[in-house]
């Protein structure tokens, strides 16, 4: 949690799918930037693959 003038903040960043179910949720500070927190949700996934034809 950080603090700003007007107190504590934080971000929540959340993986959704289609329907608006979470696939993975992250939390950082309130002052840091959004961009960073995209490749530490898609690691937290996994989509299995059907292999074959």
């Amino acid at each position: 949690m950080g603090r700003s003038r007007g107190g504590l903040t934080s971000k929540v960043h959340q993986l959704v799918e289609g329907h608006g179910l979470p696939l993975a949720t992250i939390v950082s500070p309130g002052q840091s930037h959004d961009a960073p927190a995209l490749i530490p949700l898609v690691e937290q996934i996994h989509v299995p693959r059907i292999r074959g034809g």
